[in-house]
């Protein structure tokens, strides 16, 4: 038999890439994270806990055969003179060099805010909806209880103005689908804001969508951070539980989060959907049994690149695209094997 695929994870978070990899059979030997919640929540689901880290330029990481990370796109380093326009400012960049340094067999680099420009979604495959991936669930606790609290299952009972704006939101609705006096203070802030710099309200977009009832025979919209204060359940007036929340990201109910309500939410909200850990797992083994050496330095390269499964892109990703196309796909320098 031969032995697992090793994987170094990066910025490991809650550890939902990590699941799925495990899941499809590999073997993460070592994972880092900076936030003491992430670190405390990978114990609790790994064999190896992840070591809290904050990486730099000069990070030593064991060998692997995969390195994979989504850093985020913020500046990294307190000292110096922290410069906005010096490049080694940015953990993507970290990422980056370390991957470029430790060479491995792939990576695997995920970070998906605004990088997708469509939501046209022809010719993808199915998904479950909101009830098929909530299926199973017992019913919600009123209030948190030690049991709630560790399958994270219960929700506060809504005040009158809350409980109103919910009973009121039928699927599919936001707050700007609500008559104007259910409309949160903040929200009438926000969808009412000026712009002092002259830009044309028309070219600002719409308001922003506040509260939202998802509909439950379809596909959830994307799981953040603040779902869990702005996603109305289907069905009931109230607010998702963040075990519905991690249910819909596709963790399973055995894996447990630590921290503060917050930082569970910011954990969740953050992950890789396990399911898209397996996916992209069996692809690497399936590219890495597959490979020789041999191979690799007889048709070395970009095999491809799908930046979008949209149907359109904006200016800044047509430009990144083309950027890449011309110098990969065209020149077909050795370089590591990208998976995209």
């Amino acid at each position: 038999m031969s032995r697992p695929i090793t994987v170094v994870d990066l910025f490991c978070g809650a550890g939902g890439l990590g699941a799925g990899l495990r899941a499809a059979g590999l073997e993460t030997t070592h994972a880092v994270d900076s936030l003491p919640a992430a670190v405390r929540t990978h114990g609790m689901n790994f064999a190896k806990p992840a070591s809290l880290q904050s990486l730099g330029w000069d990070a030593e990481l064991p060998p692997a055969d995969v390195i994979v990370g989504g850093p985020l796109c913020q500046g990294f380093s307190s000292a110096g003179q922290q410069r906005l326009e010096d490049s080694r400012n940015s953990l993507v960049a970290v990422f980056a060099h370390l991957v470029a340094r430790h060479r491995p067999g792939a990576f695997v680099f995920e970070n998906v805010e605004g990088f997708l420009t469509g939501d046209d979604g022809r010719g993808l495959p199915p998904c479950p909806t909101v009830d098929q991936a909530l299926c199973g669930l017992p019913a919600a606790e009123r209030r948190p209880s030690s049991k709630s609290l560790r399958s994270d299952h219960s929700f506060r009972a809504p005040r009158n103005a809350d409980l109103a704006r919910y009973r009121a939101l039928a699927p599919g609705q936001t707050m700007k689908d609500l008559p104007e006096d259910l409309w949160h203070p903040t929200f009438r802030r926000r969808a009412f804001r000026r712009v002092m710099d002259g830009t044309p309200s028309e070219r600002r977009g719409g308001a922003p969508a506040g509260l939202r009832r998802l509909r439950g025979d379809q596909p959830s919209k994307a799981i953040t951070s603040g779902a869990a204060t702005e996603f109305v359940h289907p069905v009931e007036p109230r607010l998702l539980t963040l075990r519905e929340c991690a249910r819909l990201q596709t963790f399973p109910d055995s894996f447990r989060f630590a921290g503060t309500q917050a930082e569970r939410a910011l954990l969740i909200g953050n992950a890789v959907p396990p399911l898209l850990g397996e996916v992209l797992g069996r692809h690497l083994k399936q590219a890495l049994r597959g490979s020789s050496a041999s191979k690799m330095k007889a048709s070395p390269g970009l095999k491809s690149f799908v930046a979008t499964t949209g149907t359109a892109m904006g200016p800044a990703l047509r430009r990144s695209t083309a950027a890449v196309e011309a110098h990969y796909l065209a020149t077909q320098q050795p370089q590591l094997p990208l998976l995209a």
